[in-house]
């Protein structure tokens, strides 16, 4: 996050939303000076808060490979997509709906490019973040500002983006994947829900908030691990359902019963 805390140059300290502050992953081939336009026009000119890449947009270029290129094997896919069906479809909108719900971003949490108007203040946040979830606390933050001050987040397509599927962070050993990405990445949103929005926290129901936040590595591998069982399956066909459900209340009472079935 260092880019984003570093003071607004002297020239531009007295107009914020004048500035961007733009992020582009290492790795990612998106290029920069389009990205950059992309985002000068759409915060400085149409005045949208932030301007995200969308990995979800259909104008999105993607190559998908497989297996024998480093793509992932069938399972591995499996794992894949239930990792961003837990994390993007289902833990992000339950603590954070306004992102989707109230300002309309309909894309993943990875943000491969991000641009951030200069107002939003990183440095004062002092987000206890670090890689592998920097995104999410953008996101948090953003979210945040924006319940606060009102804005709009406005994201289109990542130009360039080479095999979205790939596996780059799962491997044959499941504690290393925990504890060095997915362990820091789930357990900490329920923390700066907590810390960004503490009145809406607390109407949160507390199973939830208790078991992401207190997540160990055995509930990592009944979840994600090599093997799954009828009700871990349950579980995530009904997570599905539940970041476009017209009562999400119903679907989380359905969920508590099948989280109740699995044996951690």
């Amino acid at each position: 996050l260092a880019g984003l805390e570093r003071e607004l140059p002297e020239a531009f300290a007295a107009s914020p939303q004048r500035v961007i502050r733009c992020l582009v992953d290492g790795d990612s081939a998106h290029p920069m000076c389009s990205f950059i336009g992309d985002a000068a026009y759409s915060v400085l000119q149409l005045g949208h808060t932030a301007y995200l890449g969308n990995l979800k947009s259909p104008h999105t270029c993607v190559s998908i490979v497989g297996a024998d290129a480093g793509g992932g094997d069938a399972d591995t896919q499996t794992r894949v997509q239930n990792r961003k069906l837990f994390f993007s479809g289902f833990v992000v909108p339950f603590l954070f709906p306004e992102l989707n719900l109230k300002y309309k971003y309909t894309g993943t949490t990875q943000l491969p490019v991000k641009a951030i108007r200069g107002d939003v203040d990183f440095a004062a946040a002092k987000l206890p973040t670090v890689q592998p979830n920097v995104d999410l606390g953008i996101l948090a933050l953003l979210v945040s500002y924006l319940n606060a001050k009102g804005g709009t987040i406005d994201s289109g397509a990542v130009t360039i983006r080479d095999n979205v599927a790939s596996s780059t962070m799962t491997s044959s050993d499941l504690t290393a994947e925990w504890t060095k990405t997915y362990g820091p990445i789930f357990t900490s949103a329920v923390g700066l829900c907590r810390d960004l929005k503490p009145n809406d926290f607390a109407k949160l129901p507390a199973w939830l908030t208790n078991f992401i936040e207190g997540m160990e590595f055995k509930h990592y591998e009944t979840l994600f691990g090599s093997s799954s069982t009828p009700e871990v399956d349950a579980i995530f066909t009904t997570m599905k359902k539940f970041r476009d459900a017209p009562d999400r209340t119903a679907v989380l009472t359905e969920l508590q019963g099948l989280f109740a079935k699995v044996v951690f």
